[in-house]
């Protein structure tokens, strides 16, 4: 039982380390004008225009651009802390890498991992941690960013799918982990 159990967190992890990545990268919501849409992520602001040449024109810039060019990373008028939560977003997403990789560790090598407690507090770390950076950047990218004031962000992104995905299977992990340790056997 316990080496089956071990294979399955090892391929939760695996899955983990996958959903983190694609959340990093992929779009987490967007607002559709009618020649324009926006993309915000993990790591700024994407415009793709399409006009009547069939041709699409595509800008990104990010949270840390200073200054903000393109436009469409400019902070909106009044929104200074919203702006400031939105660039935390990305800090947060750091440290549950971090406490993810020591949680992989924790659970490959638990007998030598960083604390002797296996992977569940680094796994509860993480999910911590990446529920905190989608709190922060879904709650205020719609009043923080210029562009996305006054309109109504779809928050449907795959990015954020995966986010959300990954703090479920870092919550089983976190839960099946202390199952899944081998006995140690002693000779007495």
């Amino acid at each position: 039982m316990r080496t089956w159990l071990r294979r399955l967190t090892t391929v939760l992890i695996a899955l983990d380390a996958v959903l983190l990545f694609w959340a990093s990268q992929a779009a987490w919501g967007r607002l559709e004008l009618p020649t324009v849409t926006y993309e915000f992520g993990l790591l700024g602001v994407s415009r793709s225009i399409s006009g009547d040449a069939s041709r699409e024109r595509y800008a990104q810039c990010g949270w840390y651009d200073a200054p903000p060019v393109p436009r469409h990373c400019e902070r909106a008028e009044g929104a200074v802390v919203a702006y400031r939560l939105v660039r935390l977003a990305p800090v947060a997403a750091a440290i549950a890498v971090v406490a993810f990789v020591l949680a992989a560790f924790a659970h490959i090598r638990p007998e030598s991992g960083p604390t002797g407690l296996g992977a569940p507090p680094f796994a509860i770390a993480s999910v911590s941690a990446v529920t905190a950076c989608i709190l922060l950047l879904t709650r205020n990218v719609g009043r923080a960013v210029e562009v996305f004031a006054g309109h109504e962000v779809e928050m449907d992104g795959s990015g954020l799918s995966a986010a959300w995905l990954a703090v479920l299977l870092l919550l089983a992990v976190a839960a099946l982990s202390p199952y899944s340790v081998p006995e140690r056997h002693t000779l007495d």
